[in-house]
């Protein structure tokens, strides 16, 4: 390269001018980001029991929860073992869509218990329990 290659363009925007032998720059497009998942894990004593995709990152209302989420669940803790009729006892946080009234006459209905400990509890910890 020589000392005349190197002269910026009068006429350039960029404050240290370009040079006469380098291509231009490749314009590069991003592609639009893809929406997020929001997965709903659920375990038992034993390990992994069933994940749930929310899909479009919807708020789990207390119809969503029972309809779709505890459903699954329910049928899977049934199926786990040959468990038809031996009790589930359901363990969850005090969001609003798991303390509504819908959510416990459905429960009711499964004959599933609640365990009687609140999630905020420093009595009882999730690693304490599933150690």
């Amino acid at each position: 390269m020589t000392e005349t290659d190197r002269i910026p363009k009068q006429n350039s925007n960029l404050p240290y001018g370009d040079y006469r032998d380098e291509p231009k720059p490749t314009k590069v497009v991003c592609e639009r980001s893809v929406s997020k998942r929001i997965i709903a894990p659920f375990v038992n004593k034993t390990g992994y029991l069933a994940s749930i995709a929310l899909e479009n990152c919807r708020t789990v209302n207390s119809d969503r929860y029972t309809t779709i989420c505890m459903l699954e669940v329910i049928d899977e803790l049934r199926l786990f073992k040959n468990n038809r009729k031996r009790r589930i006892i359901l363990r969850h946080d005090n969001a609003s869509s798991q303390t509504a009234k819908q959510t416990n006459k459905f429960l009711n209905k499964e004959n599933v218990e609640l365990m009687s400990n609140p999630a905020y509890s420093l009595h009882l910890a999730s690693c304490d329990f599933f150690s």
